[in-house]
């Protein structure tokens, strides 16, 4: 049966590799001319530039957000350092790096040590120079964020469990993109760009591992930094809640994970208007927008106040985006229309609804507005101003009314409808009174591309799930060290220059490991860096001999 599993995921990965057409992860780089093979720079070496730029990178970027912003590692061999491998094994099996717990356990393919792998240089695959320094930094980070993670619930907080998957991955990509803010890159990268292109394919809970996926949780978790600091995101690692009850403990006065979710749709959604020019960001309250333009080049449905015409399925935690738009010569004083629901199932099942009009912007016309009744309630008087609407429904309570105001001139709506439960639900907009325009699939269709940088994290994901099942094997059955007030290993003794065996994973289920010779070849205050000094299938991180 595991095999099985095996070849379907591989065959996805396999299709999607070939179908796809947008780039993904923060690597990217176009296309690189090789390098002359010269006595100081030779094709698939680690050379000392990159060593030095790595080290200093650490210590001047990384270490310090990742111990101020998430927490400290579980220094478990007594050296007070992060280990950091760069291995061909890792760029051979095709992952981009890896932290695996199994280095914290007591068996024998444990380096108990606190360690991230990280792929080297592939000059075949144009992976060297700043595209692989690149990939490898925010790799790093990505990583180093799951050691964290992994540090506060089994060692510091005697949580007992791993984080739930689409939290810790959420923290990870988010500190990646933290990490970009931090060195004054662009925050957009394409996984984000992924998911903008199909906003409605994926949610935020139930994790499958693709690439739109990690951009979404991505997202969600930097709008959740921009919405709190420092101290809410170290305390959400640091707790000893998980998932769901972990964000609504840290954002209960701002409706806990399900309120959080409906203000991030909705900034997500305001950043692709402004990216259009359709929305004036600076007449946005704070509480519904990122901090910083991201330009995403979101996907939604434009309706000009008249019939979505397909059913569209959000799936949980998921979220459906349309735009509504006052036609040309309507007269009247409001529009009114139905969100329908389609989906069967449980009285217990709900979608929220969160509109604004949106402010005017250059070219637009300002008039009188007129005030509008939603669920007895008047709302929607002036641009600018929200309204959430919660609605729980039953087999026999399936669709809602809801009446926007209009004006002589020109009025628009942003209006996002979330899917906070844990099944996917359909939904449609129905207009009760007007039937004046048509819905349009927004702006272009999706590409869908990934790239040889996606393909490496496609790969990457599968493994590291094989590793967390195991990992939670190993916790449930109390493997785990006796001890966890005593280190497993002492390495404080290590010296640049020595030659220490590591153990490497070496396939795709986690399930065998290579043994290599790696020499430690910087070490700062904070972190030692090894590289494998043995050629593995013909690719090798040490410069060759001619």
């Amino acid at each position: 049966m595991k095999r099985q599993t095996f070849k379907v995921l591989f065959s996805v990965i396999f299709i999607a590799f070939l179908a796809f057409a947008i780039g993904c992860g923060g690597g990217g780089g176009g296309n690189p001319v090789a390098p002359p093979v010269t006595d100081s720079v030779r094709v698939n070496a680690v050379s000392d530039s990159d060593l030095d730029h790595f080290a200093s990178e650490f210590e001047t970027h990384i270490h310090n957000l990742m111990l101020n912003s998430y927490g400290p590692v579980y220094d478990i061999d007594n050296d007070g350092k992060v280990s950091i491998l760069i291995s061909p094994v890792y760029s051979k099996l095709g992952f981009a790096g890896l932290f695996n717990s199994n280095d914290f356990d007591s068996n024998e393919n444990s380096n108990q040590r606190d360690l991230i792998g990280i792929f080297s240089p592939d000059t075949a695959k144009s992976w060297y120079g700043e595209r692989w320094r690149e990939a490898s930094r925010e790799t790093i980070c990505h990583e180093m964020q799951h050691l964290v993670n992994y540090s506060a619930n089994l060692y510091f907080n005697n949580v007992g469990a791993m984080e739930d998957v689409w939290l810790d991955e959420s923290l990870s990509v988010g500190a990646e993109a933290r990490y970009r803010l931090l060195r004054g890159s662009p925050i957009l990268e394409n996984r984000f760009t992924l998911w903008a292109e199909s906003p409605s394919s994926v949610g935020l809970t139930n994790f499958s591992r693709s690439l739109s996926q990690y951009g979404m949780v991505g997202l969600f978790n930097l709008f959740l930094y921009h919405q709190s600091n420092d101290v809410t995101i170290k305390a959400m690692v640091n707790s000893n809640l998980l998932g769901k009850a972990n964000v609504d403990n840290l954002f209960a006065t701002k409706g806990g994970l399900d309120g959080m979710l409906q203000k991030w749709a909705m900034a997500a959604f305001l950043d692709g208007l402004n990216k259009k020019g359709l929305a004036d960001l600076s007449k946005i309250d704070s509480g519904y927008k990122y901090s910083s333009i991201l330009g995403l080049d979101l996907q939604y449905q434009s309706v000009n106040f008249g019939q979505s015409t397909t059913n569209l399925s959000i799936p949980a935690y998921g979220a459906a985006f349309y735009l509504l738009n006052q036609p040309v010569g309507f007269n009247s004083n409001s529009y009114q229309f139905k969100v329908d629901i389609n989906s069967v199932g449980s009285d217990s099942k709900k979608l929220e609804v969160l509109m604004v009009r949106l402010p005017s912007v250059s070219g637009w016309t300002k008039r009188s507005l007129r005030s509008a009744v939603v669920g007895g309630t008047s709302v929607l008087a002036t641009p600018g101003t929200f309204y959430s609407y919660s609605h729980p429904y039953s087999s026999t309570t399936s669709e809602f009314s809801l009446n926007i105001p209009t004006d002589s001139s020109i009025a628009r709506f942003a209006l996002v409808v979330t899917n906070p439960t844990s099944t996917s639900q359909t939904v449609k907009i129905i207009p009760e009174s007007y039937d004046l325009g048509q819905v349009a699939a927004n702006i272009k269709p999706s590409s869908q591309y990934v790239d040889d940088y996606g393909q490496l994290l496609l790969n990457q994901a599968q493994l590291k799930a094989r590793l967390r099942m195991m990992a939670n094997k190993r916790i449930s059955n109390s493997m785990l060290m006796a001890s966890k007030t005593m280190r497993a290993s002492d390495h404080s003794s290590e010296n640049v220059g020595d030659i220490v065996n590591l153990k490497v994973v070496a396939d795709w289920w986690g399930a065998s490991y290579v043994s290599r010779r790696c020499k430690l070849e910087r070490i700062t205050p904070n972190c030692k860096i090894f590289v494998d000094q043995e050629p593995y299938n013909g690719l090798s991180a040490v410069p060759v001999e001619e």
